[in-house]
């Protein structure tokens, strides 16, 4: 009787040494880790409940420039200021509607492109555009920024609005001086012009300019914010702005708001009306102000200095500003040339559009403002073209 109770006792005294012991080699184990291995216990936080889902769109090419069609979501990575975030949503979305905007520079130093941009584009609707799902708009830049079409899915509409392309007349010079027939109109302060024919119903006066930047806000801001699905334009022109009233800025920020792409297409032409004479022309390097000295490198009819031709000032690169604007919101950018035609560059667009890869995160920090993204791809070879930030609104 006196050594029944002993292996109860032996028992308790084990279970309770156990339950000590436990602590201790938690501790040792977790000391014994390497670094790595402790992740888990510093984790990055979850997501706010409620976080606004982000969306993003990326096409995938290989070494040679051939798009990539089978990858799956663990082999992509978004990471926003040093914090990899979790992949949430994922999927390669060719059915999706698709809005595109058409923005075409009909400047006088882009006007002998107009007919083969206008028969390319024709093209590229009649063969591209799926009627039960996308829909196209039309824009024209110079002096003015005017929608010629609003997004439909008529191939005969946009036909239509494409005929209407055409570079500004030659006006008087007292219409020239006093400011034109601009009006105001839109959600832009200063309005975006007078239209195709302007408040007097004449021609639109020639006075210069190119207002990309204006364009790409119209097309972003006043079209594409309150529309869902995919969303790109494409820029035909030189890249070069003269006279927006916003700035380049404030272009590529209204285009991250609306999740918009943008693709552009580098023309320049060979040669370019002359700024003293209607009819003469010169090689590349502009024109020389206009006739009173209203164009991108003023000095008057005979300079600034009285005589000869107008100094040529300096220009930004066009380039350069219409692989940014590519950059930045993950669009693409292409350059027209004798072995590249128009054609050409809209089958790759389009065949871009058609094999993109869609990512949907919830930021773990959504701090308002313009939030900065990289995202890359785990395949070796293989390089990512999708946009480099987002807005995060206060409401996010």
């Amino acid at each position: 009787m006196e050594n029944s109770g002993s292996p109860s006792l032996s028992r308790r005294a084990l279970l309770a040494a156990c339950v000590v012991a436990i602590p201790s080699a938690r501790r040792l184990f977790a000391a014994q880790l390497p670094p790595g291995q402790l992740a888990p216990q510093a984790a990055a936080p979850s997501p706010p409940v409620g976080t606004k889902l982000i969306e993003v769109l990326a096409t995938v090419r290989d070494k040679k420039g051939k798009i990539v069609e089978n990858l799956i979501k663990d082999d992509f990575a978004i990471d926003e200021n040093g914090q990899n975030e979790i992949i949430v949503s994922f999927a390669q979305r060719s059915d999706l509607p698709l809005t595109l905007g058409l923005l075409v520079d009909t400047s006088a130093s882009e006007g002998q492109m107009l007919e083969t941009e206008r028969a390319a584009s024709n093209a590229f609707f009649f063969e591209a555009l799926r009627p039960d799902r996308d829909q196209v708009f039309l824009i024209h830049f110079d002096r003015e920024v005017e929608l010629l079409q609003d997004p439909t899915s008529s191939t005969k509409r946009l036909h239509k609005a494409l005929d209407e392309l055409a570079t500004p007349q030659w006006g008087n010079r007292s219409d020239d001086e006093s400011g034109g027939t601009d009006t105001s109109g839109g959600n832009h302060p200063g309005g975006w012009g007078g239209g195709r024919r302007g408040q007097s119903g004449g021609e639109r006066r020639f006075r210069g300019g190119a207002r990309l930047y204006d364009a790409i806000y119209l097309a972003s801001n006043d079209l594409m914010k309150k529309r869902s699905g995919r969303k790109a334009v494409i820029v035909l022109g030189d890249g070069v702005d003269r006279g927006s009233k916003v700035s380049l800025t404030e272009a590529l920020d209204s285009a991250q708001r609306a999740d918009t792409q943008i693709y552009s297409i580098h023309i320049h032409p060979e040669v370019r009306p002359r700024g003293g004479s209607r009819g003469g022309m010169e090689r590349p390097g502009g024109w020389g102000g206009g006739p009173w000295g209203q164009g991108p490198w003023g000095g008057g009819r005979m300079g600034r200095h009285g005589g000869g031709y107008p100094r040529r000032a300096e220009q930004p690169d066009g380039k350069k500003i219409l692989q940014q604007m590519a950059k930045e919101t993950g669009g693409g950018y292409f350059e027209f040339s004798k072995k590249k035609t128009l054609g050409d560059i809209y089958t790759e667009i389009a065949d871009e559009l058609r094999n993109e890869y869609l990512l949907g995160f919830r930021p773990v920090s959504p701090e308002p403002g313009l939030r900065k993204i990289k995202v890359t791809v785990r395949r070796k070879g293989c390089k990512v073209q999708a946009r480099e930030g987002y807005f995060a609104d206060v409401n996010s």
